[in-house]
């Protein structure tokens, strides 16, 4: 007798404690801690580490993000540190970047300035490559704050007497959605060009993108919108064409985190229909 009440005993702690547990527990939050990339293609081999610091590890308040490449070509025997500095609000942003430029002799780095000024539908960014050349572009956003447009305004060149000399531009990306918020098709219209041509087409995945949250970085760093940050899942399929021929496609494999969804590795292949394109191997690792 003894034993039943201490095993009922123990039956109801047991099920005292079941009911404790919350049953709507609070979501998992996934920050992008880094990835690396590993480059193969027929004539060598390159290896770029990332690491991203934020503050209190929210994404929206990410600091900086470092960066190391590596490659067998000598003698550049890198490391190379690339850091991009952030801020968080978007009037008056200020991103400031190190690139490293490749020479005979070994690295030397680089600093360009990129500056946000807050314009109808979007922003103006002002990119400065040292105090000889400055790119006017802009960002044109829908009201879903998907990027529509990316637009290279003029480019300023300055000589070394002082004189400025003005190309204007006017070349756009243009970036085509569908219903999940997954860029599937990038037009060009390139300088004197007309009309826009068809550049690239998407496939996705339905898991989670680790870089939708960095896009500002991407946005503001003077390249455009990257694909890649802009869309909400993650790509499977790229296609990309010149003058409306389809010169190369990739394919992406993942891996994913069961319980979160998010990719774990990527292994990117693909396939070339143009004699004069190479079709390298990559694979990432992410961190989190």
């Amino acid at each position: 007798m003894k034993k039943l009440i201490l095993c009922s005993l123990s039956i109801l702690v047991f099920l005292s404690c079941e009911k404790k547990k919350d049953p709507n527990p609070a979501p998992i939050i996934t920050v992008l801690k880094g990835f690396t990339t590993e480059g193969i293609t027929p004539n060598r081999t390159v290896k770029s580490i990332y690491s991203l610091v934020y503050n209190n590890e929210k994404l929206s308040n990410l600091q900086k993000i470092d960066t190391i490449k590596e490659d067998g070509l000598p003698p550049r025997t890198g490391p190379i540190s690339n850091n991009i500095l952030t801020e968080e609000a978007l009037e008056g942003y200020k991103l400031v970047s190190d690139f490293a430029i490749g020479g005979p002799n070994g690295y030397t780095l680089s600093k360009v300035e990129n500056i946000a000024k807050k314009a109808n539908n979007g922003y103006e960014i002002e990119t400065r490559y040292s105090s000889t050349q400055t790119v006017y572009s802009q960002l044109e956003l829908n009201a879903n704050n998907q990027l529509i447009k990316y637009t290279v305004v003029n480019i300023v060149n300055t000589d070394k007497n002082g004189v400025k000399k003005e190309t204007p531009q006017n070349a756009y990306n243009r970036y085509e959605y569908d219903s999940k918020g997954n860029v599937i098709k990038v037009f060009l219209k390139d300088v004197g060009a007309s009309p826009e041509v068809l550049t690239h087409e998407y496939t996705y995945d339905d898991k989670p993108n680790p870089y939708k949250d960095l896009k500002w970085v991407f946005r503001l760093s003077g390249l455009g919108g990257a694909v890649g940050s802009e869309s909400k899942n993650n790509i499977l399929i790229s296609k990309n064409y010149q003058q409306g021929i389809l010169t190369t496609e990739t394919n992406n494999v993942y891996t994913y985190d069961a319980q979160t969804g998010y990719p774990l590795t990527l292994i990117t292949s693909g396939k070339s229909y143009s004699p004069n394109t190479i079709v390298g191997i990559s694979k990432t690792t992410y961190q989190y």
